[in-house]
């Protein structure tokens, strides 16, 4: 009954507008004791179809009332691959790239229209996380779209990187996509800083992060998901044109978060308070663990792709800020045992085994996977190391064994 008085509401009239308010509000408030509501209404009555039907309508004032829609739409498709799939029946993945096309030459007027285009990538994003969803944000050239927010510098870019980082985890055509249209020169631009947002002398620190964050993490995705060709070739070779500028950038950014989460480590051990395994885990992960080991994925790729002048820049930017390469394995291993269990045909096992080529590749022994795990503490610094053996090279690293061909 709520949602059928809302279809006949007219809100070009103030007391039925609020009316509107109100009604919305009692459907959040009803998903919010009980999210089991969430799949309910949008099986039994028309509220998905009305929502979309108000994210339809492009241009005008974003009022109250059409903030407020795009807020509930994005709670409903919380936590529900039901919701999700309703919304992929209904062209939903259409309608709101539509509406975020509206955005790519202009930025949201006041504060009510940002949050409205920030719940629209909210939602597309959640949505993303289904592998039918992204075949139908790429059949709709979602890929493309992102890519042009990209270009444009405006406000809608930081979300546009957000729905291209769940676009391309772990499916292939999103990546190839994105490297056929030539989107790696605006994506590489933004990684080295270089591509400021229009209408601001200087991009805060949160979106800064936010926006290195998010490139760090298409970056990995493409390195990890495209097969051997000219397209991974592709992505490979921008970190060795400009003399490995890109390179010095992406150890920049490992140097970086390494100490941060390395800092947040002896803070909660020194704190003297009593935090348990989860509490550290999750204190890393707000430090910046998980770009942390995107970025030591990147170096793994790049490292198996087995270009010698590449390694030697590695190795040389890790040495001058007294790091080793066994640093970055620990990080490689610490990822790799946090998926999927040994044994299970999961797509966690299939990333598994990749990140095990990537060790292999950097050094570690294949005997390592067997039983034992690789140690994870923190490599010793460059005066504690004992000298080479004669199984190691001069920088103290293990000799490496032939490279197998990229995945």
């Amino acid at each position: 009954l709520l949602v059928l008085r809302l279809a006949s509401l007219d809100e070009s009239a103030d007391e039925e507008a609020a009316a509107v308010y109100a009604a919305l509000s009692i459907l959040e408030n009803m998903i919010e004791l009980k999210p089991e509501v969430s799949e309910l209404v949008v099986e039994k009555t028309k509220l998905l179809k009305w929502i979309l039907g108000k994210v339809k309508q492009r241009g005008g004032e974003v009022d109250s009332n059409k903030q407020y829609t795009s807020e509930l739409l994005a709670i409903l498709m919380q936590h529900s691959e039901k919701n999700q799939t309703a919304l992929g029946a209904l062209g939903g993945i259409d309608i709101m790239l539509q509406a975020i096309a509206y955005y790519k030459n202009r930025d949201p007027k006041t504060s009510e229209e940002e949050e409205y285009l920030e719940n629209l990538f909210d939602t597309l994003c959640t949505c993303l996380m289904q592998t039918t969803t992204r075949e139908l944000f790429n059949q709709a050239e979602g890929v493309e779209l992102m890519a042009i927010v990209l270009k444009q510098k405006r406000l809608s870019r930081v979300g546009a990187l957000k729905a291209l980082d769940f676009a391309t985890t772990r499916y292939a055509p999103a990546c190839e996509r994105l490297v056929d249209m030539a989107g790696l020169k605006t994506l590489f631009a933004i990684f080295m800083g270089r591509s400021r947002l229009k209408g601001q002398r200087k991009t805060d620190a949160s979106t800064q992060r936010a926006e290195e964050e998010r490139v760090v993490s298409v970056i990995c995705n493409l390195l990890s998901n495209l097969k051997s060709g000219s397209r991974r070739d592709g992505v490979c070779a921008k970190f060795v044109e400009a003399e490995f500028e890109k390179i010095d950038r992406l150890m920049e950014v490992y140097i970086e978060y390494e100490g941060r989460v390395a800092a947040e480590k002896q803070r909660l051990a020194t704190s003297g308070e009593d935090y348990t395994d989860d509490d550290v885990a999750m204190a890393r992960l707000d430090a910046g663990l998980y770009t942390l080991q995107q970025v030591a994925l990147i170096i793994g790729h790049l490292w198996r792709a087995g270009d010698l002048g590449m390694r030697k820049r590695v190795l040389t930017l890790l040495h001058q800020r007294s790091h080793t390469l066994a640093g970055i394995r620990a990080v490689l291993r610490e990822h790799h045992d946090s998926l999927g269990d040994e044994g299970k045909l999961t797509e966690d096992e299939r990333q598994k085994k990749k990140v095990q080529q990537l060790l292999v590749a950097m050094g570690a022994s294949p005997d390592d996977f067997a039983e034992a795990p690789l140690p994870l503490e923190a490599p010793p610094m460059p005066d504690e190391l004992p000298p080479p053996t004669a199984a190691e090279g001069a920088d103290g690293e293990r000799a490496l064994p032939p490279l197998p061909p990229p995945d």
